[in-house]
């Protein structure tokens, strides 16, 4: 009687816990929309240490890596690449208090990890890195733009990227250093 008065006790402890944490989700996600990443980075943290396979919460802290002073852009990445890996392996319960279904949710952790790629590319660009060493980084962030645009061909962000990518590459591929390089078009980064 007492084992069962206990487990119970720890069901009931552990389904609180799990609806608080999932109302520290649902706020880390309010306050990344509102790009309010300061204060989306510490709730997102906690919450990883007791749910290290939750997609959303990875995507999120990446977003927060990629949106602060000064930028973490691997760090970002590799949140955006757990993301993405635990999405393709069954991971998915859902954005907290959104109706966003895998596929769209993994067209957006596509999209946000190009647009870090060519940030990082630009960013190799700015510190004297040449330009041409950057294809290579270009190219994969336009291998994502593709990946995302077979899941969610209709979106324009995505096919926003692809084309600033392919601007880019181009540019880059045939510069040649008495030239100057002006960034790609459009507002990607």
């Amino acid at each position: 009687m007492l084992l069962a008065v206990l487990l119970a006790a720890g069901c009931l402890a552990g389904c609180r816990s799990d609806t608080v944490d999932d109302a520290r989700l649902a706020e880390a996600w309010h306050l990344c929309e509102a790009e309010n990443f300061a204060a989306a980075s510490p709730l997102l943290r906690d919450y990883l240490v007791r749910h290290p396979d939750h997609p959303v919460a990875h995507y999120l802290l990446g977003k927060c890596f990629a949106n602060r002073t000064p930028v973490e852009l691997t760090r970002a990445k590799g949140e955006f690449d757990m993301a993405r890996y635990l999405l393709e392996t069954g991971h998915y319960t859902g954005v907290p208090g959104a109706a966003v279904t895998s596929d769209a949710f993994l067209a957006d952790t596509h999209y946000e990890t190009a647009l870090v790629l060519l940030h990082t590319a630009m960013e190799a660009y700015k510190a004297g890195i040449a330009v041409q060493a950057s294809v290579g980084i270009l190219k994969t962030a336009l291998e994502h733009a593709d990946k995302g645009l077979q899941v969610n061909p209709a979106s324009p962000p995505l096919t926003e990227l692809k084309t600033t990518l392919e601007r880019a590459i181009n540019q880059a591929t045939q510069y040649s250093p008495q030239q100057p390089l002006s960034p790609p078009a459009g507002n990607a980064i």
